[in-house]
């Protein structure tokens, strides 16, 4: 039995100094030890003292940082209970809110059609990007992304050359979407709970007007594009983020397809091209599974 005890305590003693772990506390001291698990408040670790091994307790608010391994990266970032799992794992996050077409408008046209322009330059979004983290610092995943807007004007006139005229709508409901590969870069921050990632995303993006001028017709085009992000998110302990961010996206059509009304057999290419480069300001929520 005696020798059972002993083997038990130094296979226990062998696993908490081979396993190190380490723990770099607020006024520079560093701990060696085993890091067990965490609650709301701070971490369980389990450390070596002389031949003795004892559990021990440290608030969050007493940790610098954390290393999972010998020869892991150190952790800067919130005690996320699925992080302490080490790396890599999946970060997903949503987010929504205003977005705005950049680009000039020609100064030519009447100001009422300015002022329509500019209406329908300002729409809403929806995203979603998917990050598989291979590091503290680095993920690659999917992104996706959808614009939309509509505005309508009542009562438009429109002169014909023989001088006869019409009353009727002219609208515009524009849908950008983009959909490709994503690269995410955490910026290292020393906090507990604030996280800012920078992404990349490249991908196609489909551009499509449903539009009228008192009568309906169609403009569809394609374009390669670029998504440039910066997001900043508080992350609570669960693995529950949210946040703000500013995207830039960047994209133009070349050659545009015009269809007339279902049944006229009117299409047209447009040759001369046009931006659908945006910015969109997001309200994000995450989760780091």
């Amino acid at each position: 039995m005696i020798r059972l005890l002993s083997w038990f305590f130094l296979l226990t003693c062998a696993g908490v100094a081979h396993a190190q772990d380490l723990i770099v506390k607020m006024n520079g001291d560093s701990i060696n030890c085993k890091i067990r698990g965490m609650d709301q408040m701070g971490l369980h670790y389990r450390y070596l003292y002389g031949t003795q091994v004892e559990n021990a307790y440290i608030l969050r608010r007493e940790v610098k940082e954390f290393r999972k391994g010998a020869f892991a990266e150190p952790y800067t970032g919130h005690l996320d209970r699925r992080l302490l799992r080490g790396y890599p794992y999946l970060r997903m996050s949503a987010r929504m809110g205003p977005t705005w077409i950049s680009g000039a408008i020609d100064s030519s046209l009447p100001d009422w059609q300015k002022d329509y322009l500019n209406e329908v330059r300002s729409g809403k979004h929806f995203a979603f990007d998917a990050h598989y983290m291979i590091s503290q610092k680095w993920g690659l995943g999917l992104h996706g992304s959808w614009f939309r807007t509509f505005h309508t004007l009542d009562d438009v006139l429109l002169v014909f050359e023989d001088g006869t005229d019409t009353i009727g709508v002219m609208s515009d409901d524009v849908r950008i979407s983009m959909i490709g590969p994503s690269a995410c870069f955490e910026l290292p921050l020393n906090s507990m709970s604030w996280h800012v990632y920078a992404t990349l995303s490249l991908g196609m993006m489909k551009f499509r007007n449903d539009a009228k001028f008192i009568w309906p017709f169609v403009i569809t085009g394609d374009s390669f594009g670029v998504q440039l992000g910066m997001n900043g998110e508080y992350r609570l302990a669960d693995g529950i983020g949210f946040g703000i961010g500013l995207n830039r996206v960047l994209g133009a059509v070349e050659r545009a397809l015009i269809q007339g009304p279902p049944g006229s057999n009117i299409s047209t290419v447009i040759g001369e091209g046009f931006s659908i480069s945006r910015w969109d300001v997001s309200a994000s929520v995450s989760y780091a599974f």
